[in-house]
């Protein structure tokens, strides 16, 4: 289940809602059908799809399944294997996945990043302004 990742530490993961409602905006669910008992394919493949991505990000078997309608960690597992299965066989799917884990390491890349550079105030070099006869606010 490894990614396209370094490491698993190169960077936060993401929370298992966060990839589920990637996962639904990707796929055209909602992420309450995800969640649900549904167990037609236009809500399972989604659903194993989020579990995969999860996983993937290292998430447990546990954990997944909680997250999605307090599953057993079993049905999470025949999920992973589907979508491993399912990928090795349609290129198209396999491009979607892809895709959509390309997206969850962009978001988490972001998220790792800061926006606004952080500086160090204790070494940033401050300019040393004499004062005269040591009175506060003089003119040097």
């Amino acid at each position: 289940m490894s990614g396209d990742r370094d490491s698993p530490d190169a960077y936060p993961r993401l929370s298992i809602l966060t990839i589920q409602g990637w996962v639904a905006s990707g796929m055209g669910v909602t992420v309450a059908s995800m969640r649900g008992r549904r167990r037609d394919r236009p809500a399972v493949v989604p659903r194993q799809v989020a579990m995969w991505l999860a996983h993937r990000d290292g998430f447990s078997t546990v954990q997944i399944g909680r997250s999605f309608g307090n599953r057993d960690h079993t049905t999470v597992m025949h999920g992973c294997r589907r979508i491993d299965a399912r990928r090795r066989d349609d290129r198209e799917f396999a491009a979607l996945v892809d895709s959509l884990a390309r997206e969850i390491d962009a978001a988490a890349r972001r998220i790792a990043r800061p926006l606004v550079p952080r500086v160090n105030m204790l070494a940033v070099p401050r300019p040393v302004v004499p004062l005269a006869a040591g009175l506060v606010g003089a003119p040097p």
